[in-house]
């Protein structure tokens, strides 16, 4: 009779190990544990799942930022299909982010507003990350949806984020590039490292 508890005992601590080591390595949990290092403000720990050494160093150097800092933070997400072999995966992934565009037309409304009220002709350079931020701090701070592709590189046993431009500007909440030409983006590489 303990043969066979014995027995069972170990047919189960082998399956428990199979099921716990597929989902533990799994392209899903990876996405998932770093999308949520992200919101809790884990920047290093989510750099962990970056597979290239400049892509992670660009997304911590991101963090420094005062508003992506804010605003990565909060972000919600919603994991949908994947497709995967055995070295690379694609989840779609939708990121509901703070509406960058409405934040900043809401924040220089403002500013334009006070700056009239000052009634001065003198030229004003005004530091506008405070007047954004106070915008994305409000609980009713317009959202947007953006629909991404998070791609995953196995390398080794884990499964590591190919950093990707539109990935991030999904996080800042930032969309359709090309009608902001006033604006100089700086673009990250994700091709493969050596």
């Amino acid at each position: 009779m303990k043969k066979i508890v014995v027995l069972f005992a170990i047919i189960i601590t082998i399956v428990g190990f199979i099921v716990w080591n597929g989902s533990f390595n799994s392209p899903q949990k990876s996405t998932n544990t770093f999308l949520k290092n992200i919101q809790k403000g884990n920047w290093k720990s989510a750099s962990s799942y970056i597979k290239n050494s400049d892509a992670k160093e660009y997304f911590l150097e991101e963090t420094q930022d005062k508003y992506n800092g804010f605003v990565f933070k909060k972000i919600k997400y919603e994991i949908g299909k994947i497709k995967k072999d055995d070295k690379q995966a694609s989840i779609s992934v939708k990121i509901i982010a703070i509406d960058k565009r409405k934040a900043q037309d809401i924040a220089f409304e403002k500013i334009r507003k006070e700056i009239l009220e000052k009634d001065s002709i003198e030229s004003h350079v005004v530091d506008t990350i405070p007047y954004v931020l106070k915008v994305v701090e409000s609980p009713s701070a317009e959202k947007v949806t953006l629909p991404v592709k998070i791609k995953l590189v196995k390398v080794g046993d884990e499964w590591k984020v190919d950093l990707t431009e539109d990935f991030m500007d999904a996080l800042t909440g930032t969309y359709d590039r090309r009608t902001d030409k006033h604006i100089e983006f700086e673009r990250i590489d994700s091709t493969d490292e050596k």
